[in-house]
């Protein structure tokens, strides 16, 4: 066998195992932007009962969703399209769907990976780049809301930052060269951690994961320690009750229950708490398998990951919800204005709402710089993850051929992150926050399409594994599962159907781009899907409706069979040549004679310790 191949350091042909210390660090991925834009906004929306539904969701969905997808991948060491093609070659393609719009939404929000490097280094300095004065001039006043377009923080981040005044959809503009500069630097420190695999991730996570949690409990020592009020934040923020709903009075006698039941029967909480987690865990991003394969198969081991997992996407995002709600209702209380006047989500939060807090309330220096670097460092983690598990899936599916084509694994990691560095400049343009916000309003929109058609493969790789655990535990969490996909599919169609398709994001005149959004939304399922069943009927052998039969069929036994090696053979059983390349997936043994030789087709499962075993 060739040493390269042998190799077990060598990322092309081996998987790398972390450890528990090395995955629970890792594990912080689940905050990423989604968890910090969101989860302090709906616990401000829906009140502390948000909780609720939150924690409902995270034990009866996450849970059977979470163990069935890791549990595959640790048994079969691949990540989602290896288990398609194992248990249901003809939809490989929907796999292949899912890893493309994880692709595209890796794109965008790598942009605010940079934008985020950005405020960190500018924040070392005083006065912030954000207050200067001349961002303000002639206006002393303090506006009754920092979004309305006369806050200093407003107005650096829209109109010098971003460029964006006058911009438009239909009027991209052009790229603001440091806005390239920030955006190549963002893709160049995700390189530095997946270059090499899941083996450096996992070295780097002994860094940043220590890191980004100290960075985080400073930012909250400080603001309860310094702040003005602070101890009145989180009762005053997470029990707020906007104007146009019931008014609930917490505690005491005061407490009405019809209120709070009221509430919790009202599907959008419900919907804001799935489509949270859906987000930052990566339910069906391909993210699950490919962490369950970078795992060893011991029961005990992955099944204290997944417990680790959800243990850490249910408490992490309370601490960095308590970590800022002192600034947010620092700076309401220095204006004098209503909370409603300076919380928000998305972009906002992170680029306009804090920094114009850590202006108005005099923070040290090292605070914000401490604020953007563990925002960087959490959103970097969810980052890596993600392309991780496209880059595990193409490393998987040809290695012999990328490895030709490459030479080293770095070179393919580089040419993966150089195509998503091209594409994300169409949004560093002066028009670039309508591109994203087009993009990302409808990239998701399809999402119970791919759940849907990816419950049948799933659902028969864990029923017919006999690897994973007992008949009886395997049927229970696999109609566990089952049940899960369906409810949750259930859930997003109403919000698609009720709150998704009536609303336009776009004025009357921009209309065109919802076609646009549209195409983003359906072309990872209407490129990857015909071409997956293609190449899933090619690979079969017979005439085409026995192929077309065949491509239905699960593999041997749950068997995951890799590699196809092509064995040339002398009669007396010496191996003569070998050319290795690979075809996704065999179920038969094919023995042909020629001449004095004997080629041997052979099936090769993956060893205990990598992806390829020895012949």
């Amino acid at each position: 066998m060739d040493d390269d191949i042998s190799d077990r350091s060598n990322p092309f042909f081996n998987k790398a195992k972390w450890n528990m210390v090395q995955f629970g660090l890792l594990c912080t991925y689940t905050i990423g932007f989604e968890g910090l834009w969101r989860f302090p906004y709906f616990m401000y929306e829906h009140t502390a009962l948000f909780l609720v539904p939150y924690y409902v969701i995270l034990v009866l969905i996450c849970i059977p969703v979470v163990y069935v997808q890791m549990k595959l991948g640790s048994v079969l060491k691949s990540g989602i399209l290896g288990i398609f093609c194992n248990y249901m070659p003809i939809l490989k393609g929907i796999a292949g769907a899912i890893l493309l719009t994880t692709f595209f939404t890796a794109i965008y929000e790598n942009v605010y990976v940079g934008y985020t490097i950005y405020y960190m280094f500018c924040s070392l300095s005083k006065p912030f780049i954000w207050e200067k004065p001349w961002l303000n001039e002639g206006n002393t006043s303090k506006p009754l809301n920092i979004y309305s377009g006369s806050s200093n923080a407003y107005l650096y981040f829209h109109e010098l930052f971003l460029q964006s005044k006058g911009a438009s959809i239909s009027n991209l503009g052009i790229i603001p060269w440091y806005l390239g500069l920030i955006l190549l630097t963002a893709w160049l420190l995700v390189w530095a951690c997946i270059c090499r695999g899941a083996n450096l991730l996992g070295w780097v996570a002994y860094v940043t994961g220590p890191l980004s949690i100290f960075m985080m409990l400073i930012v909250m020592f400080y603001g309860y320690a310094a702040i003005p009020g602070s101890s009145k934040s989180l009762s005053v923020l997470f029990n707020h009750y906007s104007e146009n709903r019931n008014k609930i009075t917490w505690g005491g006698f005061d407490t009405d229950i019809r209120a709070y039941m009221n509430q919790l029967k009202s599907p959008y909480m419900w919907i804001d708490a799935l489509t949270l987690h859906v987000y930052t865990l990566g339910l069906w991003a391909g993210v699950l398998p490919m962490m369950g394969s970078h795992l060893g198969e011991k029961k005990r081991g992955v099944n204290l990951a997944w417990v680790l997992l959800l243990f850490v996407q249910g408490i992490l995002p309370n601490f960095c919800a308590i970590a800022i709600a002192p600034y947010i209702y620092g700076l309401a209380s220095s204006r004098g204005i209503s909370i409603t006047k300076v919380m928000s989500t998305g972009t906002s939060l992170t680029f306009i709402t804090m920094p114009e807090a850590f202006s108005q309330l005099d923070v040290v220096t090292f605070i914000p710089f401490a604020f953007f670097l563990f925002v960087l460092i959490y959103a970097l983690h969810h980052q890596a993850v993600m392309l991780m598990a496209i880059q595990d899936t193409i490393a998987w599916f040809n290695p012999r051929y990328l490895k030709s084509v490459f030479r080293r694994f770095e070179l393919m990691s580089g040419a993966f992150c150089l195509l998503g560095f091209f594409v994300g400049l169409a949004y560093t343009t002066k028009g670039g926050s309508e591109f994203y916000r087009i993009v990302d309003s409808y990239i998701m929109r399809l999402l119970f399409v791919l759940i849907v058609v990816s419950i049948p493969p799933l659902f028969l790789a864990f029923w017919r594994s006999s690897r994973i655990v007992s008949k009886p535990v395997r049927i229970i969490v696999a109609l566990w599962f089952g049940l899960s996909c369906f409810a949750v599919t259930n859930l997003l169609m109403y919000h698609f159907i009720v709150n998704v398709y009536p609303l336009s994001v776009v004025s009357f005149e921009h209309r065109w781009a919802e076609t646009f959004g549209w195409a983003v939304a359906a072309s990872p399922i209407l490129i990857c899907v015909p071409l997956g069943a293609v190449h899933a009927v090619r690979c079969e052998h017979g005439r085409l409706w026995q192929r077309l039969i065949d491509a239905w069929k699960p593999r041997e036994d749950g068997v995951s069979i890799i590699t196809v090696a092509h064995v040339m053979a002398d009669v007396d059983g010496n191996v003569a040549t070998k050319n290795w390349e690979d075809c996704g997936t065999i179920k038969m043994i094919r023995r042909t004679v020629k001449s004095g030789e004997t080629e041997l087709e052979i099936g090769i499962k993956p060893s205990q310790n990598g992806e390829i075993a020895q012949v």
